[in-house]
């Protein structure tokens, strides 16, 4: 077990969410400092700090607002935020300001460009702040840098996720999910193209069980920032859902024009209405492929487990872990620039998730 160095506490922000709830419950069974659930609702902090019990206490702490970040941050040892923002980041810009620790498992690219922006008032203020700490951003990131590190060269950098959702289904990803009308840009030489979530299509051949799938275009951050980071010239990410029916609507209200009209709430009534038809007990499945290409060929990382929002946590607060031991150096990262693969892979083995590497001579998406 892991022991902070100070008495100080773990803030967990959006912690009683479908992920933060897991990290809380990892940090205290693996890290012997207090631990604290946040988020703009009092009362559900309070619930699941209840819950949990041993050294979890609670408080209020809205991520979009200063006043409210500046009266939680009292004691703060390390903060780990869940919560989406939906304007400037406050919280990471009040951790680098005031030297407090900052992990972040949040996946909006806008948000993330946002956060590195503030590497030089991290490093004047001696603050290490870790972005994209999940699965996909997070291990993928460190998939990719041993993808790249095996090959000499590297082009292009891939992300495949395939998911076979149960119907437990967190915010974040129904909202994810369900931006459909926004462009982002394909990271091919000058952006020289954009495109949207769902709009266009390929196949690609995963491992047992999910085997011949329909990929799509899907906007998943950790693309946006190889080229700085591990120095490719083209970088994409396609997602592929284990539910057909939710697969076509999406698909569907991608390529409608009356889209546009129809309002942020209305396609995620639709979509709930998907989900909800998912069979109860239906098991939480996922792979994610990662593959650089090279002249020499394609070197291929693949990660397979259940339950994709309890592997994610896990990869999280093995992240927060390196943090307590101050790693890595002060300044705003991304996984792949401060971590490899193999400092994670005793964890990802008792977690169940198989990991492992193969060279192929060309990509066999099609």
């Amino acid at each position: 077990m892991v022991q902070s160095k100070q008495k100080k506490a773990i803030i967990v922000t959006g912690g009683y969410g479908a992920l933060g709830s897991r990290i809380v419950r990892n940090l205290v069974q693996q890290v012997q400092a207090r631990v604290v659930v946040a988020g703009r609702d009092y009362s559900q902090a309070r619930e699941m700090a209840d819950e949990v019990g041993s050294r979890v206490s609670h408080r209020r702490i809205d991520v979009d607002n200063p006043d409210s970040i500046a009266d939680g941050l009292d004691n703060a040892g390390l903060i780990i935020n869940c919560a989406p923002q939906t304007g400037e980041p406050q919280l990471a810009a009040a951790a680098a300001r005031g030297a407090i620790p900052y992990l972040d498992v949040t996946s909006d690219y806008r948000c993330i460009s946002q956060m590195l922006a503030l590497d030089d008032e991290a490093r004047e203020g001696r603050t290490r702040m870790l972005l994209g700490c999940g699965l996909v951003p997070g291990l993928a990131n460190l998939m990719a840098r041993s993808a790249v590190e095996g090959v000499t060269e590297a082009n292009s950098i891939t992300t495949h996720l395939w998911w076979q959702t149960g119907p437990e289904f967190s915010p974040s990803w129904m909202e994810q999910l369900t931006d459909l009308g926004r462009k982002f840009p394909v990271m091919k030489g000058e952006y020289d193209r954009s495109v949207s979530n769902f709009s266009e299509s390929r196949r690609v051949s995963y491992p047992a069980p999910a085997r011949d799938q329909r990929e799509y275009h899907f906007c998943l951050p950790d693309q946006f920032f190889y080229p700085d980071t591990l120095g490719v010239a083209e970088a994409s990410s396609w997602l592929s859902l284990g539910s057909g029916k939710l697969t076509r609507l999406l698909n569907g209200l991608s390529r409608s024009k009356v889209t546009g009209l129809m309002g942020r709430k209305a396609i995620e009534g639709l979509t709930r209405r998907a989900v909800d038809q998912i069979p109860e007990g239906r098991k939480d499945r996922w792979i994610v492929m990662v593959d650089v290409a090279a002249e020499s060929g394609v070197r291929r990382v693949i990660a397979e487990g259940t339950d994709l929002a309890e592997s994610a946590a896990m990869v999280a607060t093995e992240m927060a872990r390196r943090l307590l031991r101050a790693c890595p150096a002060p300044g705003v990262w991304m996984p792949e620039e401060v971590m490899t693969l193999d400092a994670l892979f005793r964890p990802l083995m008792q977690r169940g998730i198989k990991v492992h590497a193969m060279d192929l001579e060309s990509p066999q998406a099609a």
